[in-house]
């Protein structure tokens, strides 16, 4: 796996449901190695929706999902754990102010 030619997470046309839900909708998403990126958007826009996707923890319907140059999201030669450390994935929640 080359870091240069191969991008660090890359979907191409992920769909997933939940029943008559669709949140993801033809997902196409690429991030090269290096790139910072940030998922922005209202409550059920899919956000956690395709991290999951991304990291294994929810099997999308369709779509192709390449996560540091493994396909699948179910691939068993990297577990769920070093997929995180080796993206270096942060959640980050609003905090509160106490004074409010």
């Amino acid at each position: 796996m080359s870091t240069t030619s191969a991008p660090a997470i890359e979907a191409r046309d992920v769909v997933k449901t939940f029943g008559s839900t669709r949140a993801l909708d033809g997902l196409d998403l690429v991030v090269a190695f290096g790139e910072v990126h940030g998922f922005l958007g209202p409550n059920g826009s899919g956000k956690s929706t395709t991290i999951r996707v991304l990291l294994g923890m929810l099997r999308a319907d369709s779509g192709r999902v390449r996560l540091l140059g493994l396909i699948g999201t179910y691939n068993r030669r990297m577990s769920t754990s070093k997929v995180q450390r080796a993206l270096a994935l942060a959640f980050f929640a609003p905090q509160q102010d106490a004074s409010s």
